[in-house]
């Protein structure tokens, strides 16, 4: 089956607006990921190599060589997230009299959180990395800086609600509440720093000189 980082953008957004579960959001948002991380090199690489920031050329594709790699996860996340849904849909399929529907539908939802959350950790790389960028980069394009910035947020809060609504049918209370508190904190985090790297870019965009 051909991966979904393969496929044309036109094929993805037919088979996302489908009647399947998957791909959905989590594909989505690992895709939306990709396009903020995407928006940050390109800042860089028109900064790199003009004269004022010659200093800095080194820095910047260092940065670039790490953002290439975090695309080429949440590329990858696209399929993982998809396939991390599969034995919960399954599970859900289930016979109500089947005595063993409960147990696969927990073990299920565990498998559709880990996904999920491994691309929230994707993300906390990529917002580390824009916030280098906003620092360094030319003003010229401090505004796809921002936009990378603004985009992550809604990917966060996309990512944030796709594990929610796994955990919240977890029955063990313990555990639920763990992975939601970890989740939590993990994804405001990351919002508040894309915020700051946000209001920071438009405050140089609109400062005189």
């Amino acid at each position: 089956m051909e991966k979904m980082k393969e496929s044309s953008l036109n094929d993805f957004i037919i088979d996302l607006s489908s009647n399947s579960f998957s791909p959905g959001g989590g594909s989505a948002c690992a895709l939306v990921g990709a396009i903020s991380n995407s928006l940050a090199i390109m800042a860089a690489n028109l900064t790199k190599d003009k004269k004022k920031f010659q200093d800095k050329k080194q820095y910047l594709e260092t940065l670039i060589q790490q953002s290439n790699q975090l695309n080429e996860r949440l590329l990858d996340a696209m399929d993982k997230d998809k396939t991390a849904f599969e034995p919960l849909a399954k599970a859900y399929k289930l016979s109500k009299d089947d005595p063993c529907k409960e147990e696969k539908i927990q073990q299920g939802l565990l498998s559709a959180y880990k996904a999920p959350f491994e691309l929230l950790l994707i993300m906390k790389e990529v917002v580390e990395l824009i916030r280098q960028y906003s620092n360094n980069c030319s003003k010229l394009v401090l505004s796809d800086v921002a936009t990378a910035a603004g985009l992550v947020i809604g990917t966060i809060y996309g990512i944030k609600i796709n594990i929610l609504v796994n955990t919240a049918a977890i029955k063990d209370d313990k555990l639920r509440l763990s992975l939601e508190q970890q989740t939590n904190q993990l994804a405001q985090s990351c919002i508040n720093e894309a915020e700051i790297i946000y209001k920071y870019s438009l405050e140089r965009i609109v400062a005189n000189g």
